[in-house]
């Protein structure tokens, strides 16, 4: 209680000396009634199978080796079920247009709309049951390339490898992919998708191309491989998270033939957005501003602020720039981010976050009292964007009236609200804010 009544002092001082000459008061934390939240006076702020084509099941087991294969269907042999598994499909010229769009992310959802169209389920395909990777306990670690690839690797759900490629007229086409599934045990580094995942389905694909007879494709040529890599919450998949596109020339053998050629460099990349995994997400807002200026962000992710910029996905993803979370470390970091999230099912709804991915304290709220004709008027100032909160005053420090609840607005530079009481009622009352738990608005 002894710094409640410092605070009580404060705030009569304020009354009383404010009326002519505004004063700033910053209140601490008081006690908090059981519907609010324990951030009071801070603020924090988001088929059946194949019927055209043909399809095969590879499996692998980590490291990578080949040969290996599932139990029969129903087998009662006690054997340990591969860790992952590939289905493999040519695609049917018919589910393909004549021309591919030239940009990168117009293609694969082409590509991902075909292929979505032709996998069979998993139960079909012999696959083993898939299983979801939870989403982490907190919010993951960012801040560098190598932190933010290693967090993303631990969530991938699937990965799937495309191929195009010539035909004789020189006219590029999709002929077939081949899709990798997360069984029981997730990826656990960057350098086992790109060495022993990743080089399979590759293979799978380019390997599609060598063995094929038709006349009219030109193997010389090459092939394009693309590869994209994605998270699921069980009932939507995420756009990729971590990338692969390269071309490759066949080896052409002594025979004729062609062969696959060295995958050994092969090795992923960040997607320009990147997918994050947020149970309970209802609400979020990035912040960018460049480290030597935290607290002026040039860029603003956030539908309140702007409805064409919501940083949630329709799959229900939180999708922030890789370009500026992986140079956003505290440490060395060029940029400086704040990522605001409501978060429902939790005690602490309202989440911060800086560009490292750790929780960041509120904004204190502040209280600058004043005076307009017969009133007093108090200001709450400071807080975060998005966070709700009420005013609260007393006469005698435990009967404590609600205002009706406000939000500090996700515009900058916008007015606070304001709260307007007689003078002659004013110096008798106590004042403090709370905030609460309700989603942004």
């Amino acid at each position: 209680m002894k710094s409640l009544a410092i605070i009580t002092a404060a705030v009569v001082f304020s009354v009383s000396i404010s009326l002519q000459a505004r004063k700033t008061v910053v209140l601490e934390e008081p006690p908090l009634p059981p519907t609010l939240t324990n951030n009071s006076v801070k603020h924090t702020v988001s088929s059946a199978a194949v019927s055209a084509g043909q399809s095969s099941v590879t499996s692998a087991t980590v490291p990578v080796s080949t040969g290996s294969s599932l139990p029969p269907v129903g087998s009662s042999v006690s054997v340990a079920p591969p860790v992952v598994n590939w289905i493999t499909q040519t695609i049917p010229p018919t589910m393909v247009p004549a021309v591919m769009p030239a940009n990168r992310q117009d293609r694969m959802k082409l590509l991902h709309s075909i292929i979505a169209a032709q996998t069979p389920t998993v139960q079909t395909a012999g696959v083993q049951p898939l299983v979801i990777v939870p989403p982490p306990a907190t919010f993951p670690p960012i801040g560098t390339f190598n932190i933010v690839a290693q967090s993303e690797v631990r969530q991938v759900f699937s990965i799937t490898v495309t191929g195009l490629a010539y035909k004789t007229n020189g006219v590029q086409y999709f002929y077939g992919y081949s899709t990798y599934y997360v069984g029981l045990i997730p990826l656990t580094s960057k350098y086992q998708l790109d060495h022993q995942i990743l080089p399979v389905g590759i293979s799978n694909v380019i390997n599609m191309i060598c063995t094929n007879t038709d006349p009219m494709i030109d193997k010389s040529r090459g092939v394009q491989i693309s590869a994209g890599c994605t998270e699921s919450t069980g009932s939507s998949e995420s756009q990729p998270s971590l990338t692969y596109d390269n071309s490759f020339l066949l080896v052409s053998n002594n025979d004729g033939t062609y062969s696959v050629p060295d995958l050994s460099s092969v090795s992923t990349v960040l997607n320009d957005t990147l997918p994050f995994n947020i149970s309970g997400l209802q609400w979020a807002r990035s912040e960018i501003s460049y480290s030597w200026d935290p607290v002026d962000p040039f860029e603003v992710d956030d539908v309140l602020y702007d409805p064409t910029t919501d940083p949630i996905g329709s799959d229900g993803f939180l999708y922030l720039s890789s370009g500026y979370i992986t140079n956003s470390s505290s440490a060395s970091g060029a940029f400086a981010m704040k990522i605001s999230l409501y978060v429902s099912g939790v005690t602490n709804a309202f989440q911060i976050y800086n560009g490292d991915g750790n929780p960041v304290a509120p904004t204190p709220m502040n209280l600058v009292m004043g005076k307009s004709g017969t009133n007093a008027v108090v200001t709450v100032n400071g807080g975060d964007s998005g966070r709700g909160y009420v005013l609260q005053w007393s006469s005698d420090l435990q009967h404590w009236t609600n205002s009706t609840p406000y939000f500090f607005s996700p515009v900058p530079y916008s007015a606070s609200p304001q709260f307007y009481m007689p003078l002659t009622t004013a110096p008798q009352m106590f004042f403090r804010t709370m905030a609460t738990n309700m989603p942004p608005q």
